[in-house]
């Protein structure tokens, strides 16, 4: 086995426990919203796009991000788990995971980590791939708005030989619809 298909084995099987992880952990006391708040904004990072969030339960959400990255469009979608953080009202760190799918403009591929645009170009094509999400988020009542900072691990694994694994990052900003 290649040093290079062991790190992707190991990458993969990381994503997947936490992504395990975050389904099965108990969770702990949530302030900021309650089931039903929808909340629409921007996503400033890598990817940046539009980031919506819908909580399905008191501190359950799914979030869906549609971004567009140098090389494409992409949409993500994830199902996190939010908890008060610190005990400061509005303050709540959340994590979670799910799954891009992405479109590759033509010409441009990856080398490693770098992306590069090769002599002879090729017709693009699409990746896909699973994310884990960790973040923190201040909601601030009097204007229904959030603000959050997030990491996200993720691994592309269905790109043709393109596969890889980047830590993506973000700063969104969201207005809080019914909160």
């Amino acid at each position: 086995m290649s040093l290079v298909r062991f790190i992707q084995m190991k990458s993969l099987l990381f994503s997947l426990g936490v992504t395990l992880f975050c389904l099965t952990c108990p969770y702990t006391s949530f302030s900021q919203t309650n089931a039903g708040n929808v909340s629409l904004g921007l996503r400033a990072g890598d990817p940046t796009g539009l980031s919506g969030k819908y909580f399905i339960r008191e501190n359950r959400a799914i979030e869906g991000i549609l971004s567009y990255w140098p090389h494409g469009p992409a949409i993500t979608a994830m199902y996190e788990i939010h908890a008060q953080a610190f005990g400061v009202d509005g303050l709540n760190w959340y994590y979670g995971g799910g799954g891009h799918v992405r479109r590759y403009r033509s010409g441009w591929t990856r080398r490693g980590m770098d992306w590069y645009y090769p002599a002879h170009k090729n017709s693009g094509g699409v990746g896909a791939g699973i994310d884990a999400i960790v973040g923190m988020e201040y909601y601030i009542g009097s204007i229904p708005i959030s603000i959050g900072l997030d990491i996200k691990p993720t691994l592309e694994i269905a790109s043709g030989n393109n596969s890889y694994f980047d830590f993506e990052s973000g700063l969104s900003i969201r207005y809080h619809f019914n909160p």
